[in-house]
């Protein structure tokens, strides 16, 4: 643990992402303390651990000494003073931004001067968060992508008050957990999400039109991604995907594209349809919830077959447009973007690797194609920018 950049990190946030990192990071050698503001969660939360920990090591999952570390040095609690002398504290609560600036003002009263404070925001920039004081230095997003175990790569977004000492220690922690950092500065700011929200965009416009099922659509999605958008829109919760969304619509190009999700999913959370966590979302978990029946346009054999392809094709070329356009803005590299979003998800499908796989001339072609057929500027002028960043 000496060698540690942050030998002890604090979590702040109970629901599924604080989870998450809580039980990801107890698989490294930190001292770790969980904040949970609810007494009652902080007692089940206990509990949980506390048998969990016991079993793995009953089982043989863990050592004697792997044991004795993590009950010696694992706290969950529910007094905010118990951060006070962490090296690192990762803020992981709801997307709402006057409750995250609250928090931080009370945590730097609280917290040792040198700590490191990250927030794992997933739509507010950074820069409006930090506190007003000499904390600003050492302020940044440390954005983990949803499933945590499963996802290589992360953000780190710097504000233009952080001190660069801040940034590398980040990007020595995120190797340490063995993550690809993913350094961005705000104007960029979650990037690998931004990228995903058009390729949902177009998405939406193929549920609204009816002629698939949302289980034909996810199928089709997953040829590029791993997992399907509204799978995983019900995986990460349709209320938090709403947030992340309306922020993003603020401040991003090609705003048509975030219309029809809002529209959607606004739906879903007026009716109390979160996902998984409340038993239904796009899809139902629930037998007492059954799903909307969905009526369905119907075509031939043929028709379907060409309507299908197209919905790969232009989701392809809508993700590789967006990679370009992020290239080109300077966010960062051709490599680098090629390296996340092979990660990102568990895409295993960088916009190198797509372009590869389709053929530049086709993919050169479709963006051509899909332009003069729609006017859309996300496909304008994409062509030449594939042949100057790509080839």
């Amino acid at each position: 643990m000496a060698d540690c950049t942050f030998p002890k990190i604090g979590i702040v946030g109970s629901g599924r992402m604080g989870t998450d990192i809580f039980y990801f990071l107890n698989d490294f050698p930190y001292s770790l303390v969980w904040f949970c503001r609810n007494p009652e969660k902080k007692a089940s939360f206990s509990k949980k651990y506390e048998t969990k920990i016991k079993r793995m090591y009953k089982s043989g999952a863990i050592d004697e000494s792997t044991f004795q570390f993590r009950t010696s040095n694992t706290i969950i609690t529910d007094a905010l003073s118990d951060l006070q002398d962490c090296d690192l504290i990762i803020e992981s609560i709801s997307e709402d931004q006057d409750a995250k600036i609250a928090l931080f003002q009370e945590l730097d009263k609280i917290a040792k001067a040198e700590s490191v404070f990250v927030t794992n925001t997933s739509s507010i920039k950074p820069g409006k968060l930090y506190p007003n004081t000499e904390r600003r230095l050492r302020f940044a997003a440390l954005h983990f992508f949803y499933p945590i175990p499963y996802c290589s790569s992360l953000e780190i977004i710097a504000t233009d008050q952080c001190d660069p000492t801040t940034i590398a220690k980040l990007q020595k922690f995120s190797k340490e957990i063995k993550k690809n950092a993913l350094v961005l500065p705000e104007e960029g700011a979650f990037l690998l999400n931004k990228i995903f929200s058009y390729f949902q965009g177009q998405v939406f416009r193929y549920y609204k039109e009816k002629i698939l099922s949302k289980k034909e659509i996810d199928a089709l999605v997953r040829k590029i991604f791993a997992m399907g958008s509204f799978e995983f829109l019900d995986n990460i919760g349709i209320d938090i995907a709403l947030t992340a969304t309306k922020n993003y619509k603020e401040e991003m190009p090609y705003p048509e594209f975030f219309i029809l999700p809002i529209q959607e999913m606004q739906k879903k959370v007026d009716q109390g349809d979160f996902g998984m966590k409340t038993g239904r979302g796009f899809y139902s978990y629930n037998p007492e919830k059954p799903e909307e029946e969905e009526i369905l346009v119907s075509l031939s054999p043929e028709e379907k077959k060409n309507y299908e392809q197209d919905v790969v094709d232009r989701l392809s070329c809508i993700y590789i447009s967006t990679c370009l356009w992020a290239i080109d803005k300077g966010y960062c590299t051709a490599p680098e973007i090629e390296k996340a979003m092979d990660e990102y998800i568990g895409m295993q499908k960088g916009p190198i690797k797509l372009c590869q796989e389709m053929g530049f001339p086709r993919v050169k072609s479709l963006l051509s194609q899909y332009y003069e057929k729609t006017k859309e500027d996300i496909f304008g002028g994409k062509a030449e920018l594939m042949e100057k960043l790509l080839l």
